[in-house]
């Protein structure tokens, strides 16, 4: 194994409370102990997840705001032996990003890509996404999301358990210790699943953003574990034992 550690000891620029920072260490962490930061690529975009090239010492690219999973299929296509991993939060991903998202799932492209869902745009002030809970208070939102207006915040992971390409789907959280061992697993497991050829990973990081949830960090620990854990359960959805 590489002597070489992957996470950078470097200060952050993610606000206080923020979840990013702990699921940059996990990723540096797993992807050191299976020995992959020489085969490993990372495909960003824009949001609060671009600032992970400064944290990870790894190769990336950065894609056109939506398109990562699009240009991960391209790399992969490119460089079959390479680890190909999409880093992006549920604004990049899932509002301009869901076609792409979608179709390459059905493919089964043997990438992984990670969702490190916050429920809102923070990098552009606190827009609603299309995870964002009925009810909260978003900057589009002043007055909360409205069933009528916006409909229901969709469950990526459960709509990509369904399709046929897809090998591996989890959904964790990292607000107790708990549930960062659980959060390694997942995310160890997934890249597992790519080395295998096994079809498309996927692994949604529920994430607190305590500045645009309108809350401390203590606060926003607590509404994660009292109220969101609750409409985005943790779990390991899918895991296709065979290739």
């Amino acid at each position: 194994m590489s002597s070489k550690n992957t996470f950078k000891d470097i200060d952050t620029v993610y606000c206080a409370g923020c979840s990013y920072g702990l699921i940059n260490k996990i990723l540096a962490e797993t992807i050191d102990k299976l020995d992959l930061r020489e085969k490993t690529i990372m495909v960003t975009s824009q949001g609060c997840s671009s600032f992970v090239h400064e944290y990870l010492d790894l190769d990336f690219i950065e894609a056109p705001s939506g398109l990562a999973t699009s240009v991960a299929t391209g790399l992969k296509k490119v460089y079959p032996e390479k680890i190909i991993i999409t880093y992006q939060g549920d604004g990049d991903l899932l509002c301009s990003g869901m076609s792409d998202l979608i179709h390459t799932s059905s493919r089964g492209e043997k990438i992984t890509t990670l969702l490190i869902n916050n429920l809102n745009m923070a990098n552009l002030g606190g827009y609603m996404t299309p995870t964002s809970l009925v009810g909260q208070i978003t900057k589009t939102t002043p007055y909360g999301r409205s069933v009528d207006k916006n409909g229901k915040q969709i469950k990526i992971s459960e709509i990509l358990a369904k399709m046929q390409g897809t090998a591996y789907v989890a959904r964790v959280s990292t607000d107790n210790n708990e549930r960062i061992n659980d959060a390694r697993k997942a995310l160890e497991d997934s890249l597992i699943f790519q080395i295998e050829g096994k079809g498309f990973s996927f692994v949604e990081f529920l994430s607190m953003c305590p500045t645009f949830w309108y809350k401390t960090p203590v606060e926003s620990k607590k509404w994660l574990q009292e109220t969101l854990l609750h409409q985005f359960p943790v779990s390991v959805i899918k895991r296709t034992v065979s290739k």
